[in-house]
């Protein structure tokens, strides 16, 4: 026992002559072994014996350690595990389930998270770097250094040797059969020592310290301070040696640790090795980390998954855990963890990746690259100090930050790029987390308080960014209008390639300057970035806005973006302080004049343009900030209290915690679905333009604040149409005062006044001396209108920034250069105008004339130049012939010359006056012009006047001012620009406060703003008034009209004949003069609502843009919209309805007046006529009544699963023995087996079938049919053209849309009397087969659809059946017995339904047989009658007979006999009435049997004291037995009642009537209990129907070894029995637990992370697994058209709806039965309790639940 040999080893030989001790094998001894007879792990455990003289097992139970070992257990595949905020140290612990359990977690309300971990996490219980030990479970409590030191210190020395030895030389062989040569030879080889390895230290804690050591060759510390007495670079050799050997030297000079390191595909192989050795060996895991980074760059080059998978591995380990690389981030070790990092991903990363984006094809990537980073580890090291001391001291090193983020600029693309794409997500990750790393650095800095070394690495990271940002290549920049612009042109369109898709360096800068608050002007006075750096950063940041817009992916679950549009409009901000307002909004719409000309795009532009100037960019937010963004997502009035913790990417440094738990619960007060504000003043804090929510929701968030702000105005007695005016925000911090600039700067005024006076003058030119942007703008704008109010925003914005940063800051000698600024304006514009009306006197008119005068003048003295010019060449010529001949005329030639000198003189003085006028004009144009004096400011560009031609050759003075009071008209007296009213308000006030010299000009221009306001005011409420009072009489017509159409129409018109008809008329030709004085105010009302109606869609349709929730805050969003789409549904049906009704009733009013004059003598004739007039509503087409063609409801054919579910779940109550009756044995086994049989589905249609078997097996075989209709009607042509316009549905043909209510229909049910023309037969015969081929739509080919006949009675039977079923009263989910009990449908919903399938009764009752089946072939003639559901035979024997008068009430009571003959039977196995001896098949068993049922019937019945009369637990039975099956004969009688409305009509049903089985009876004349039954059930008729039971011939001969007695089927349904969900635990930590270790999905290898609710079965919620969630267990769990599922990890159900059955499954919806001790909704799983209330509302939600109408399950 024990290693003798090394311990006899030194003694002498004298002393130990007697003995031979064995010796050690050598190492080729091993070897040799090893490869001659395999490694197994016998064959390893006898060389463990063999060099350590005893055997593992000994040695485990001989030095005992294995309970100091933290958790191993490992994922082999996807699993649930926990994190515990409360016991993480790190924020990283993972908890297996079993520890999590058997730890303290859920007893104390820790907050924890279930998640599901990858392949090959570990459990952390038990390692107290990552745990708190308090946070341990019971198995692992004991851990801890200290006593690993105390157990591997008692270790004998030379046991410790001899262990030591074995593992080196099983090392040094791993090492020799590992070369690349042997690698794949020996593989399985190694996994097998490897995973013996793995085993053992599972299993003590001395031989993980003893194999660490082998491992690195080296001593390794152990024990509570073994940190810090390890050092790395002081290597202490093992002192267990064998000098004999010849490995001992090899060994010494290389460790294993290094070989394995070097080799990734053994390093792989160890992988799980070394992670059990590192979580249990502290330093182990230091020396593992420096081999790590020695090979850092060998390991990342691959990129494939081995490198990955090794990297994200010791990534877990290392990068989580601070403590560990915080000392390789320094000096520490000679391989610095940040360098190698970022050098890795600027010199690898970037290359391997960017073809994935610069590629024109997928062939021209020939390499997978995965996508994984270390990068996320850099900013949280740079919250150390002296990390950062260090690394950035390391010029070499600090450098690599800024290269690595330049280096990212170059992903640009030839084509979009998909946010979505994982690449484009990765590296947004690894912006983020350089922009972090810039934050930390600078608040690192802040923190060190070394003011000096602060200031040097401020300069330096300057430095790095503006030269590296003057290092990115740039577009090519043009000299364009006196700027650097990038294109030759305006409009030359810009490519994808010219946008980066990421821009880092743009960011960090934003990042930097917002935590230096350093003046943006010195980074072009001290650090060198140029004026083009500034004008590409522009660029770059508003075309990747306007094209790409943000990052968020489709499917992203978050309500807000990422800080990168912080970062982006801050640097926005920095480029107008830099580049000045002119040059920056030139460069701005050079970009918009790029894009495609879409209002989307303008709006998307233009709402960048307006977030730039407004936002208050900030990294580090205060409380103010923080309530600011919580207030913007409040306003909307659609976010829970979870749906706020997607604001910490957008307040950083601020977690979801504090948001949800501290800041929103100032700020909000929860309501019964979204939270509420507290404070409705906090509605001046609502920013229109909020950036920060996210693409997805964006829209459906902006269009809820937008709606909640019209109700504020409302309750302020504000117009409501007024556009919000800009929030109140916080002071613009002194290094951004620059941004002021613009604001007072001419150019973006002027800019605005091209917009304005462009919406105002639709044939706008252009103006004198404008701006080079303005034919620009009415090039790029086509429509102004749709971008005028945000340029009115931002003239508003104008004055706000004038009035609140601008204004104080002036002095009083400035504003009072101002203001007499001002007023000399004013003079000198009535200087101008008195000119102008003196320049278009008549004075002006003769100058006119003079100069019309003087220009003919001019005009005439030309021509007579030319024609002087042309006699005096004619002259000369003669006089030339003169000369020649001697005979010259000088006269002739004086004259000449005197001419010529005359006209030249009048030329002259005509000229002269010309000049006189133009300068006279000139003068006239300079005393028009006016220079402000001082500064320019917004006051003075709203005051600045243009020459606008705003019309061919007609020119008009106008300033922006002018525009406003040209605005302020339209708006106050044609109601146009009523959206304007508060912005003008808001700017007339103020000039009116600035001085009051704005009064006078206002009152000039008749603007009285105080009388203006009110009289808005008044007319907004009087027209709100009367919209609302025009819907509220529209709802009270629709109720009316609703109420008509199921209250019974003889009974009304019976109440009705008593009345004088000439006073009827008298009364209606009143009223009908009264609506003829009244059509046209009706008209103009209509058309009003019209307008309202279109207000409503474009809502809808604006929620409709990118709104779709998969997870627990997507709930609110979708139930919020949905609720605000019904309620826009359910006003616009009331709308159209009510005028439909309108028209009809005039019509019938007009029609009556003229009968009545026609007609005096045939009333009876009239009121006949008003009868088939008012039986169906008109068509909702062609609002034409039955008068213009037969009428067709329309309808839906659905799956419903009620009936189905109540059989089922009733039939496994005896079945499990539910209640503990005792049900016999035979019993349970015959009613699981022929439910088996009955419920096997049907592999073809079927044809021929007898009656018989059309009641026992086809109506049971599937999931009920249920037809629903929305109670609208249409004619066929009507419906014929309406299925043209609307696209076929491709899951089923026959599938439409009602045109009124929009619901999903696909069936129309034929109304009127039923005749037997061709055409109603071929109306009748389409129903039938639509029916057929929808329930047997997998065997029936859509093309060739037909009926069968026999069959089509399952449509109306199942009807009857769920309508019984859904209008029970229970207190099912009550939270209390004193609770009262509940309907599961409403009243409503029951008469409609009823209605339905009296229609569709009234059809299918046509069906012409071709054989008629003769009375005793009738199924409730036939013995198959106890083997089938007796309701179902009754009424279908009763559908065959043709309804015979003299069979249609016997067999009605032959199905009661039967029915109170099953329960007996029932009654007798339940109780056990039966023989108890002798062979069941006999005639002796046989007659015993009916001895004793016979007996036990007359006790019931027919004793001198019955049980019925006299036993109230029976008599309560048995009407709990009775009461569904009299409820359903009760609802048929009615439904054939109805069927023919020209027989006598029983009274109206209500549901509450039909709960009365005494009430029920009544109608069939019967007394009471006991005397239907006497009558229905003598004992002759009972001791007939006996001997038939007991003798009649089994059904299958599956059947013939259950003894006939219990040969009975289906079981007496029991009315108080319904079908019901799982018992679900009262707190959701216990369902939780109870569902961990529900395993996988068989299909797709997922975890199942959902319950049904009906059975319990667990599912995955792939969508590819989805539609099993239907049908999992389709003969026992159905759940149609809507299924509930609860999620095991989070406390919320899912729903899942089916439209057009099983073809076509919705996106879920999330709903909460689990809520906290308020009410609410919560997430985290800890407070979570069942809610009955939530949970009854669950219910009502399945069991009424139809595709026939918007259905939306927060509202029911």
């Amino acid at each position: 026992m024990g290693n003798t040999f090394t311990y006899f080893k030194n003694e002498s030989e004298n002393n130990l002559s007697s003995f031979k001790i064995p010796k050690v094998p050598t190492f080729e001894e091993i070897s040799s072994k090893l490869s001659k007879e395999g490694v197994t792990k016998k064959i390893l455990e006898e060389i463990f014996e063999q060099c350590c003289f005893m055997s593992i097992d000994f040695f485990f139970d001989k030095y005992k350690s294995g309970d100091l070992l933290k958790c191993l257990h490992q994922n082999q595949r996807v699993e649930w595990m926990f994190k515990c905020k409360d016991c993480s140290n790190e924020g990283c612990g993972y908890i297996c389930c079993k520890c999590f359990l058997n730890g303290n977690h859920i007893e104390e309300g820790h907050t924890f998270t279930l998640y599901e971990s990858q392949l090959n996490d570990y459990c952390d219980c038990g390692n107290e770097e990552i745990l708190k030990k308090s946070g341990f479970c019971s198995a692992h409590a004991g851990v801890n250094e200290k006593s690993k030191k105390e157990v591997i210190d008692k270790l004998p020395f030379f046991i410790k040797k001899d262990v030591h030895i074995f593992f080196r030389y099983l090392f040094q062989y791993l090492q020799n059969i590992t070369t690349s040569i042997l690698l794949e030879k020996n593989s399985s080889s190694v996994e097998v020592i490897i995973g013996w390895l793995k085993n053992i230290c599972s299993e003590s804690s001395i031989l993980v310290h003893i194999i660490a050591e082998e491992f690195t060759s080296r001593q390794l510390e152990i024990g509570e301070d073994s940190k810090s007495r390890f050092k790395l670079n002081e290597h202490k050799p093992l002192p267990y040696k064998n000098e004999s050997e010849s490995i001992q030297r090899l060994w010494e000079s290389h460790h294993f640790l290094g070989f394995i390191f070097s080799k990734l595909a053994i390093l792989d192989k160890f992988l799980p090795l070394l992670s059990l050795l590192i979580d249990n060996h502290s330093t182990f895991k230091v020396s593992v980390f420096e081999e790590y980074l020695k090979n850092f760059i060998t390991i990342f080059t691959p990129r494939d998954r081995a490198s990955s998978r090794i990297m994200q591995f010791l990534g877990i380990v290392y990068i989580e855990n601070i403590k560990i690389s915080l000392p390789f981030s320094t000096g520490y070790s000679r391989h610095n963890l940040l360098e190698l990092i970022l050098r890795s991903h600027k010199t690898i990363y970037v290359p391997l990746l960017l073809p994935f984006y610069q590629s024109s094809s997928s062939k021209d990537i020939n390499k997978e690259v995965m996508l994984q980073t270390d990068v996320p580890a850099i900013p949280k090291l740079l919250k150390e100090p002296s990390v950062l001391r260090y690394f950035c001291s390391q010029g070499e090193k600090f450098k690599l930050l800024f290269e690595y983020a330049r280096e990212l600029h170059k992903f640009t693309s030839l084509q979009f790029v998909d946010p979505s794409i994982s690449t484009t997500k990765f590296l947004l990750v690894q912006e983020l987390m350089l922009i972090a790393s810039v934050k930390n650095i600078v608040v690192t800095l802040d923190g060190m308080g070394d003011t000096q070394f602060r200031q040097e690495i401020i300069d330096s990271m300057a430095e790095k960014l503006v030269s590296n940002i003057g290092e990115i290549k740039k577009r090519p920049v043009f000299n364009r209008c006196g700027f650097l612009l990038p294109h030759k042109d305006f409009f030359q369109k810009f490519t994808y390639a010219e946008i980066p898709v990421h821009f880092p360096l743009y960011r960090m800068l934003s990042t930097f300057l917002l935590m230096t608050k350093m003046d943006p002007s010195l980074l072009c006075t001290k650090y060198g970035m140029t004026e083009a750096d500034v004008i590409d950063m522009v660029h770059t940041i508003v075309l990747f806005r306007i094209f790409y817009i943000t990052y968020d992916p489709a499917e992203t679950l978050e309500n807000c973006t990422d800080i990168t549009m912080t970062n982006d409009l801050h640097i926005l901000q920095v480029a107008i302080c830099l580049l000045g307002s002119k040059k920056f909004l030139y460069s701005f719409f050079n970009v918009v004049s790029a894009i495609e000309p879409t209002p989307s795009a303008f709006n998307e532009a233009f709402s960048i343009l307006v977030s730039s100037l407004q936002i208050r960019a900030t990294l580090v937010p205060t409380k103010q900030v923080i309530e600011f963004h919580l207030l913007q997502g409040l306003f909307s009035n659609i976010f829970f209290k979870t749906h706020f913790r997607s604001f910490d990417s957008v307040l950083m440094g601020i977690n979801e915690h504090d948001i949800c738990e501290t800041y929103i619960n100032e700020l909000a007060e929860p309501t019964g679905r979204a939270l509420e504000l507290k404070d409705q003043d906090n509605w001046k804090y609502y920013d229109p333009y909020y950036p920060h929510f996210s693409l997805t929701y964006r829209n459906a968030i902006q269009a809820g604040s937008k709606k909640r702000f019209k109700k504020y105005m409302e309750s302020k007695k504000i117009p409501s149409e007024s556009n919000p005016l800009p929030p109140i925000l916080q002071e613009l911090p002194s290094e951004l005062l620059g941004l002021t600039k613009i604001f007072n700067d001419q150019t973006l005024i002027e800019i605005i006044f091209c917009i304005l006076v462009d919406c105002l003058y639709s044939t706008f030119i252009g103006y004198d001396n404008s701006i080079e942007l303005q034919p620009i703008l009415k090039m790029i704008i086509s429509n102004p209108q749709i971008i005028l109010n945000d340029f009115f925003y931002l003239l508003v914005l104008s004055i706000k920034s004038f009035k609140e940063t601008t204004l104080p800051i002036l002095t009083k000698s400035e504003i009072d250069e101002i203001v007499k600024s001002v007023i000399d304006y004013f003079d000198h514009e009535k200087l101008i105008k008195t000119q102008i009306i003196i320049n278009n006197s008549i004075d002006q008119n003769e100058k006119e004339k003079s100069l019309e005068n003087l220009e003919n003048k001019v005009n005439n003295l030309e021509n007579q130049n030319d024609d002087i010019k042309q006699e005096t060449t004619q002259i000369e010529e003669n006089q030339k012939e003169i000369v020649n001949h001697g005979d010259a005329d000088s006269g002739s030639n004086d004259g000449i010359v005197t001419i010529d000198q005359n006209d030249k003189a009048v030329s002259e003085k005509v000229l002269k006056e010309i000049q006189e006028i133009i300068v006279e004009k000139e003068k006239d144009e300079k005393l028009k012009e006016f220079n402000f004096s001082g500064k320019d400011n917004v006051i003075y560009n709203l005051l600045r006047v243009y020459n606008v031609e705003v019309n061919i050759g007609v020119k008009e003075r106008l300033s922006v001012l002018d525009l406003l009071f040209k605005f302020w008209d339209l708006m106050t007296n044609q109601t146009q620009y009523l959206q304007l009213r508060a912005s003008l308000l808001y700017i007339f006030s103020f000039l009116k406060e600035f001085d009051p010299i704005f009064q006078k000009v206002f009152d000039d221009h008749k603007i009285d703003l105080v009388h203006d306001v009110e009289h808005s005011n008044q007319d907004d409420l009087a027209h709100k008034k009367s919209m609302a009072e025009k819907r509220l009489k529209l709802l009270e017509q629709m109720k009316k009209q609703q109420q008509s159409f199921f209250d019974d129409l003889s009974d009304q018109d019976e109440e009705g004949e008593g009345v004088d008809n000439k006073e009827n008329e008298n009364e209606k030709e009143k009223e009908n003069e009264k609506e003829k004085e009244n059509e046209k105010e009706n008209d103009k009302k209509e058309k009003e609502n019209d307008k309202e109606e279109e207000k409503e869609k474009e809502k809808e349709k604006e929620l409709n843009d990118k709104s779709n929730i998969d997870d627990g805050r997507n709930e609110t969003l979708k139930t919020t919209k949905a609720a605000i789409i019904e309620e826009s549904e359910e006003i616009e049906e009331i709308i159209k309805v009510g005028k439909v009704k309108e028209k009809e009733k005039h019509k019938q009013d007009d029609d009556h007046h003229h009968h009545q004059h026609e007609e005096d003598d045939d009333d009876d004739h009239h009121h006949q006529h008003e009868d088939e007039q008012s039986e169906f509503e008109p068509c909702v087409v062609c609002k034409l009544s039955e008068k213009a063609g037969r009428l067709f409801a329309i309808a839906y054919i659905d799956l419903s699963s009620v009936s189905h579910q109540n059989t089922k779940q009733s039939i496994d109550e005896i079945k499990m023995d539910k209640l503990n009756v005792g049900y016999n044995e035979n019993y349970k086994k015959f009613l699981d087996k022929f439910y088996s049989i009955i419920k096997q589905p049907l592999q073809t249609v079927p044809t021929g079938e007898k009656p018989d078997s059309f009641s026992i097996y086809l109506f049971l075989r599937s999931v009920s049919t249920y037809v629903t209709s929305c109670g609208h009607n249409i004619h066929k042509k009507c419906f014929d053209n309406l299925i043209k316009s609307q696209p076929l549905d491709p899951y089923l043909a026959t599938a439409f849309k009602c045109p009124l209510c929009n619901r999903h229909s696909n069936i129309t049910i034929v109304l009127g009397e039923p005749d037997e023309t061709i055409q109603y037969r071929s109306y009748v015969e389409d129903l039938f087969k639509k029916m057929c081929y929808y329930d047997f739509v997998s065997q029936m080919d859509r093309n060739s659809m037909y009926s069968i006949d026999e069959y089509l009675w399952k449509f109306v039977v199942q009807n009857i059946e769920t309508l019984e079923l859904k209008s029970r009263k229970t207190t099912l989910y009550n939270d209390s017995d004193e609770q009262p009990a509940y309907f599961l449908m409403s009243e409503h919903d029951f008469q409609r339904e009823l209605i339905t399938t009296a229609r569709l009764h009234r059809v299918i009752v046509q069906v012409d047989f071709k054989q008629k089946v003769p009375h005793a072939e009738l199924p409730i003639r036939n013995n198959g009658i106890f083997f089938s559901d007796t309701f179902i035979s009754t009424t279908y024997s009763v559908w065959l007979s043709k309804f015979h008068p003299s069979q249609l009430f016997d067999i009605i009571l032959d199905g009661l006999q039967y029915y109170i003959f099953k329960m007996v039977i029932h009654h007798c196995i339940k109780n056990n009435i039966m023989p108890t001896t002798g062979d069941e098949n006999t005639n002796q068993y046989i007659s015993n049997a009916i001895n004793l049922i016979t007996n036990e019937f007359n006790r019931l019945f027919y004793a001198e004291k019955p049980l019925l009369e006299n036993d109230k637990a029976f008599r309560d039975e048995f009407i709990n037995q009775l009461l569904p099956f009299v409820r359903k004969l009760y609802l048929f009688y009615i439904i054939i009642s109805r069927s023919n409305p020209k027989q006598p009509q029983p009274p109206p049903l209500t549901m509450e009537k039909l709960t009365d089985i005494d009430y029920c009876l009544s109608c069939f004349n019967f007394k009471g209990l006991l005397n239907m039954v006497r009558i229905v059930c003598s004992k002759e008729n009972f001791d007939t129907t006996l001997n038939q039971f007991l003798r009649k011939d089994k059904m299958t001969s599956h059947l013939s070894s259950y003894p006939q007695v219990f040969c009975s089927f289906p079981p007496p349904l029991k009315y108080n029995s319904l079908p019901k969900w799982i018992d679900l635990p009262t707190r959701f930590v216990d369902f939780m637990k109870d569902n961990l270790f529900n395993g996988h999905c068989a299909k797709c290898g997922g975890l199942t992370k959902l319950v049904c609710l009906m059975c319990g079965y667990c599912s995955c919620e792939t969508s590819t697994c989805r539609i099993n969630l239907f049908s999992h267990k389709s003969a026992c769990c159905t759940q149609y058209p809507l299924a509930f599922f609860h999620a095991i990890d989070r406390p919320f159900a899912k729903s899942f709806k089916l439209e057009q059955g099983f073809l076509k499954a919705q996106t879920p919806i999330f709903t909460s039965v689990y809520l906290d001790q308020n009410g609410h909704k919560v997430a985290s799983p800890v407070h979570a309790k069942l809610s009955n209330k939530k949970l009854r509302k669950l219910y009502k939600c399945w069991i009424d639940c139809s595709n026939r109408r918007k259905y939306f399950i927060e509202k029911k």
